[in-house]
Formats: structure tokens, sequence, C-alpha cells
């Protein structure tokens, strides 16, 4: 650790054996002109001992069939860059000159900076967007510790999280809904929704908000 990063990693963690992978969210975009991956996921290593947190695109393998669902949105990518705020190089999203087609779901790409509600700051993007309610799609990011309605432990206050179904209110609807996953930096691990207004993104969060 030094002054360079707002945050550091723990080291590296490689369980014996094969992995079980239970759920995950994915934002694919671009490193240095090659395809990356920023993965947060939900797993069962070989032992039985549950794990939440960051995949490392570089380290990990596939060993078995996989099922995934994927949103593939025209007319933007995300894309590695430098952020100042907070030292890391953050995938964040580009526009692109590709067509969009007239069939094309309006949706937009977004990446959330530090301090703002995470809940609030969807809500915004989809009003600004004109959309009356959003489906979020990925959700890859952190919190400065974590409120859920639901009974939790108590988290540090660094935390990752993924989210596995979201509902965002636009300029109508009923009320937002995240469902997450959750790790903090000792490995304490939560599921459940997210209170609105009091859940402030910690480093970034990246999602597509698509139009419903």
């Amino acid at each position: 650790p030094d002054n360079s990063q707002a945050a550091f990693y723990s080291a590296t963690v490689t369980p014996p054996g094969e992995t079980a992978l239970i759920t995950a969210a994915v934002t694919l975009g671009w490193k240095d002109g090659t395809p990356f991956f920023h993965c947060h996921a939900h797993w069962t290593q070989a032992d039985g001992t549950p794990g939440c947190g960051h995949v490392l695109p570089d380290d990990t393998r596939i060993a078995a069939p996989i099922q995934a669902r994927g949103t593939a949105i025209i007319g933007a990518r995300f894309e590695v860059h430098p952020d100042p705020e907070t030292g890391f190089n953050l995938l964040t999203p580009r526009p692109t000159d590709t067509p969009i087609p007239r069939h094309a779901h309006p949706a937009r790409a977004l990446r959330l900076a530090p301090n703002q509600d995470l809940i609030e700051a969807l809500e915004q993007a989809a009003q600004d967007a004109g959309f009356p309610t959003a489906t979020l799609h990925g959700g890859v990011g952190s919190t400065n510790q974590v409120r859920l309605h639901e009974p939790a432990p108590t988290l540090a206050f660094a935390t990752e999280l993924l989210v596995r179904e979201g509902t965002i209110r636009g300029t109508a609807g009923p009320p937002s809904s995240l469902a997450i996953s959750i790790v903090d930096l000792h490995g304490a691990i939560a599921h459940g929704h997210l209170v609105r207004g009091d859940n402030p993104v910690l480093m970034t969060f990246e999602a597509v908000l698509l139009a419903s």
C-alpha cells in the first residue's frame, strides 16, 4: 500500500481443486486493445467453504460447461481507462461509431463514481434516459459498508458486490429493487436487497440499464 490508490486488494487466493461457481456478474470490455472482464462471483470451494469476491480473468480457468446470459450493447463499449479519483484503471463506457439499428432496445451503459448512493444514482440515470422503469443487467462494483433489508452480519467498510437481479424506477413504476451478494474485506458474506439511500459506491459500479 502507498498513496497511489484509494484502496488495495488482498493477496491472491487460489483454492485447491475445483471451485463450484454459484452465480456471477461480469462486465465484458476491452483493455489495451484486447478483451477483458471484471467479474464478481459467489462460489463454493472444493472443501465446501463458501466464498465471494473478485475473480481474476488472467488466472482463472473454466473447468466444466457453464450457462451465461448476456446483453450486447450497440453504440458503446466498456474500456479500461485511468481514473484519477481512485487511482485505479477502471472499465468505463465509451461511445462507438457503430450504427444503432432501429429495432435496438433503448439502454444505457454506465459507470457510477464513488460516494453516491447506488440505487438513487441508478434511478437518476433511468430518469435522465426517460425510462419509466429499467432492468439492470450486469452489476459489478463496491460499496462503503452495506445496508440490507434482510438481517445480515455487520460487514467492514470495504465491500465488493454483484447484482443477482435488479429493477430500477425511472419516471414511474414500482420502487427500485436490487438483490445482491456481497463480501467485505475480511471475507464475511451476505445476501439480500439493498436499502435505498444508504449504500454509497466505494470505488466503482458498472452496469447496463435496459428500458422496461
